[in-house]
């Protein structure tokens, strides 16, 4: 054996042997040893006395045994040092009702001495040694006390998986689950999330402040300008009648002046128009009174609007539109508007003798059909940073000295939007712009829209 490396190696193997002999004279009992070979086995042998004399040898090999045994300790000695260095409190209660483990963070979570979780402590002395922190008034009684405490252990004992959030009486508020185990025990996981809730509920507080504070911008931003637009009515009513000589000729310089209060008296109309236009919008009480709009049409009579204006500036308007574009399914109002705005930012940003174009196009079938929309100028055009801006409110291109509240361009966006279309420029430094808006010819896609009372209706 020894010649085949079946015996385990020995610095005097003499004595070994001597040792091996020996046992037919000692043994009285059977003796169990480890034999570690060459080869790196590992031998059980059991020596037993024969009733007939001498003795019985049996031998088994256990080293996958002892290695499974020396993997699951391993695994044990892991998983027991993760679990003692959760964040996070976890116990696990047996089918029998007892605790058979729990870690520091459980104890210190429930304020509990390490030395009381032991596998005598059942859910209701559990219960009974936390009372302090989650008895409120419904269970200051003993009785009812009692009450919630069997409540809780046959909830545990359905075996449903449950969840939610506590607050303890010290202020600290937990998160809970409980998980059935296979074996029949329960996993109960607890986690301090005081100073995320408290965060959570700052910020709740702060975004509720902010859309409060929106919401009475909004309201007096609406309330502010319907006080404005009264008496601003009257004024263009009466600049009216002047510049109509409804009650006499008037001179070159009197006809200047009534026109001057007449135009300014328009733009703000427009402007305070366009407030409460966004003030709806941001309020979510904007409404849409959708038709069918026969596109050629419209889009003449929007140019009829900016054709004096052009004039003024010596500017060419171009029309390019097919007679049978179709309709589209929109708010012709809210269309118009659009339309107009991009307009007037084109005659405003075009130096004199240049080019605008209006043009229209339909593209795709079915449900897939829409209608293109192309205001063209020949302005200075814009930068790429100055691209990405042009549609918040305020925003004016071209800085300070262009007139208007900076407001058309955003409306155009939320108009656009509103109709479940999309906007895109084009405008190379020093080649002028085009705002392309490309809306959904049919009503289909837009059946997400609310149909609500109007602010400047109400």
């Amino acid at each position: 054996l020894r010649e085949k490396r079946h015996l385990p190696e020995v610095a005097d193997f003499r004595a070994f042997r001597e040792q091996q002999v020996a046992l037919f004279r000692t043994v009285k009992e059977p003796q169990q040893s480890l034999l570690h070979l060459p080869d790196g086995r590992t031998v059980s042998q059991t020596v037993s006395p024969h009733s007939d004399g001498g003795l019985v040898f049996s031998f088994e090999d256990v080293s996958d045994k002892l290695d499974l045994e020396r993997s699951f300790k391993s695994l044990n000695a892991v998983q027991r040092e993760t679990l003692d260095n959760l964040y996070e409190g976890v116990c696990v209660f047996g089918s029998d009702g007892k605790l058979k483990l729990s870690n520091p963070s459980f104890a210190a979570i429930w304020n509990l001495d390490a030395a009381s979780l032991n596998d005598t402590m059942r859910m209701a002395d559990f219960l009974n040694a936390t009372r302090s922190l989650i008895s409120d008034a419904d269970k200051s009684s003993d009785e009812d006390w009692k009450s919630h405490v069997a409540t809780t252990v046959a909830k545990l004992g359905s075996r449903q998986p449950s969840n939610g959030r506590i607050r303890l009486n010290n202020g600290t508020i937990l998160d809970y689950s409980s998980v059935p185990l296979p074996d029949g025990a329960v996993l109960l996981g607890y986690l301090d999330v005081s100073d995320s809730a408290r965060v959570e509920g700052a910020l709740r507080q702060r975004a509720e402040a902010l859309d409060q504070a929106n919401r009475l911008k909004s309201e007096f931003i609406a309330n502010v300008s319907h006080e404005i637009r009264t008496p601003l009515t009257s004024l263009i009513g009466f600049a009216d009648v002047l510049t109509q000589e409804s009650h006499g000729k008037l001179n070159a310089r009197q006809m200047e002046y009534s026109t001057g209060i007449m135009d300014s008296a328009k733009g703000l109309e427009r402007v305070i128009n366009d407030i409460l236009d966004l003030a709806s919008i941001e309020a979510g009480m904007m409404s849409l009174q959708l038709d069918t709009v026969d596109v050629h049409s419209m889009l003449v009579s929007v140019l009829n609007l900016i054709k004096e204006s052009a004039r003024r500036k010596n500017l060419e308007v171009e029309f390019d539109c097919p007679p049978d574009i179709g309709w589209i399914v929109a708010d012709e109002k809210r269309l118009k508007q659009v339309l107009f705005n991009l307009l007037s930012n084109a005659v405003n940003f075009t130096p004199p003798r240049g080019t605008i174009i209006l043009a229209s196009e339909r593209s795709g079938d079915g449900d897939d059909a829409a209608v293109n929309f192309r205001v063209t100028d020949t302005g200075r055009g814009m930068p790429k940073a100055e691209q990405l801006d042009i549609f918040g409110a305020f925003e004016r291109t071209g800085g300070n000295d262009q007139s208007g509240a900076g407001l058309g361009l955003s409306l155009v966006q939320r108009f656009v939007e509103l109709h479940g279309g999309d906007v895109e420029v084009k405008s190379p430094p020093g080649k002028g712009s085009t705002v392309i808006c490309t809306l959904p010819a049919g009503g289909s896609k837009r059946s997400d829209i609310s149909i609500v009372t109007d602010v400047e209706s109400a």
